[in-house]
C-alpha cells in the first residue's frame, strides 16, 4: 500500500494544502498534493505507529520542530535505523531554516548512501 506522511504538531495539510495559505506550502501544490493524499502525524511516535501499520511511506512531508516530542529526527533516526534500504521522497516545510537545511542534508545523506551502494 502506498501512503504519504504529513508529519506536522501544528500544521493540519487540510488547512494549508486546500488555501495555500503559506508560501512553504506553495511547493506542495506545485507538485499537485492535496490535503487528502496524507496521513497526518504529529509526533514522532505517532510517524512511526503508521509505519510500523502501513509500512514505510512513498513520500514525506516534514516540520522540524514537533513541540514537546522533539524534532523530526527523533523520526527519522527510527525510519533510517528500521528501514535502511527504503529512504522515501519528501520534503521540507518547516519555518526553521536551520531546520530545514538540516533535515534535507540527513535526507540527501540518506539518499545518497543507497546510491553510492554504501546501504547493503
Amino acid at each position: 500500500m502506498t501512503w504519504k506522511l504529513w508529519l506536522d504538531d501544528v500544521r493540519d495539510p487540510t488547512f494549508f494544502l486546500r488555501r495555500g495559505y503559506a508560501p512553504e506550502m506553495n511547493q506542495y501544490l506545485r507538485l499537485d498534493l492535496k490535503a487528502e493524499d496524507f496521513v497526518w502525524c504529529k509526533t514522532p511516535d505517532e510517524a512511526k505507529q503508521a509505519v510500523q501499520e502501513r509500512g514505510v511511506p512513498e513520500f514525506m512531508a516534514l516540520d522540524h520542530d514537533l513541540g514537546y516530542a522533539g524534532t523530526v529526527f527523533h523520526f527519522l533516526n527510527w525510519l533510517a535505523e528500521e528501514h535502511p534500504n527504503s529512504p522515501p521522497k519528501w520534503m521540507s516545510h518547516s519555518s526553521n531554516r536551520c531546520g530545514v537545511d538540516n533535515t534535507n542534508a540527513f535526507m540527501d545523506s540518506w539518499h545518497r548512501s543507497l546510491d553510492e551502494g554504501l546501504l547493503e
